[in-house]
């Protein structure tokens, strides 16, 4: 039992995206791509990152 509840347990944080799960890379690279974009203004991509 402590073995399922362990693997369920990272399974659930790794949704969450996290830091060091799988879905918080994912996440990481949008939020860079917005700050990065050249389309919008300052203020409105950290209001959107945020």
């Amino acid at each position: 039992m402590p073995k399922i509840f362990t693997m369920f347990s990272s399974f659930s944080l790794a949704s969450l995206a996290l830091p060091g799960m799988s879905g918080f890379v994912a996440e990481v690279l949008v939020f860079l791509g917005i700050i990065t974009s050249q389309k919008y203004l300052l203020m409105p991509k950290i209001a959107i990152t945020l």
